[in-house]
């Protein structure tokens, strides 16, 4: 008898400790959906789900739980008191594009004069570009002159250098004293580390003084997340890229780790990049052109012409970058 009511005491403990979750993630990304709205057809229990995406069941009783959230399809289940996992489909919304800094504070694009491209994160993550410049180019707005593998100088509206100003998070990375001819600085942003970035087309004198003549570029880094509770949230993406043009190897970690009352945010990325070699086909009338046949190499104290081992490979071209940030 008392090796019954111990079996009984042990099971009642274990059922309780073990609470029923469920956790909803995107059916596309496999992500997971914090803030879904979940109730049962009672109307009387309801829960939310938090940064994980996990919202507690235990006091749910069994029957049919609705899921809802404004940028995703509503979902129903049958609960019968077990851990569920809900794949949620994402709607398609289209809302006004709000500008982060144009004037140096949230305005809707219809309210202001200027012309202005705003480039997203997701844009960002699908375009995958090698640069900062190669972003700019990208963005099919922003002329950028490459004439070597680690250069990107942008130019908006004829002005370049510094008539073009480059704004990280507030803090100029450029200004009117720089040399006027072409400028490479706008390679030293990661873009694996950008949740936004806002081209300006004018002049922007007004606002960000007289080193904005032609434009600005202004660049958001991304902020890390807040918890809603004392428990560490730990979050965080890894990139790897290769490619065959310049013998390309780029790598990237981010990590956040946030609790109600403190944040913290690190990214680092590194790149490295060979000579860049052009493509040996050349047909019609481009055959043998464009070749680099040899290349300047200072001996004894001059300048001397060496012959080039492979003429497609454009020599000293290759550069490496090792990009990192902090913030709390």
């Amino acid at each position: 008898m008392r090796l019954n009511l111990t079996i009984t005491f042990l099971l009642i403990f274990v059922c309780s400790t073990f609470s029923q979750e469920a956790r909803v993630i995107n059916d596309a990304s496999g992500q997971a959906i914090p803030d879904v709205f979940l109730y049962h057809e009672n109307k009387e229990n309801v829960a939310y789900t938090n940064e994980k995406g996990i919202a507690d069941l235990s006091s749910f009783p069994s029957g049919l739980i609705f899921f809802q959230h404004p940028g995703f399809y509503q979902k129903s289940i049958a609960y019968l008191g077990s851990d569920l996992k809900i794949s949620l489909q994402e709607k398609i919304l289209s809302f006004n594009e709000v500008v982060i800094s144009a004037n140096k504070w949230e305005q809707e694009e219809e309210n202001i004069s200027q012309k202005i491209v705003s480039i997203s994160k997701k844009s960002i993550q699908f375009q995958n570009p090698q640069t900062s410049a190669d972003l700019m180019a990208q963005s099919g707005q922003v002329f950028v002159q490459k004439s070597q593998l680690g250069g990107g100088s942008p130019k908006i509206r004829g002005f370049s250098a510094n008539s073009v100003l480059l704004v990280v998070d507030g803090v100029r990375m450029n200004n009117a004293i720089f040399r006027s001819g072409k400028l490479q600085n706008v390679i030293n942003i990661d873009p694996n580390a950008l949740e936004s970035s806002e081209v300006i087309f004018g002049p922007g004198s007004v606002i960000y003084g007289s080193d904005a003549l032609g434009g600005v570029m202004d660049f958001h880094t991304i902020e890390p997340n807040w918890a809603s509770d004392d428990e560490l949230l730990i979050t965080g993406n890894g990139l790897t890229r290769f490619s065959t043009a310049a013998n390309e190897r780029t790598g990237h970690l981010d990590l956040s780790l946030s609790k109600r009352k403190w944040t913290l945010f690190h990214s680092s990325s590194y790149s490295a990049f060979d000579d860049l070699r052009a493509g040996g086909n050349r047909s019609g009338g481009y055959r043998g052109e464009f070749e680099r046949n040899f290349y300047v190499q200072r001996v004894n104290g001059s300048d001397q012409l060496i012959q080039n081992d492979d003429v497609n490979v454009q020599k000293f071209s290759g550069f490496d970058l090792f990009y990192t940030i902090t913030k709390a």
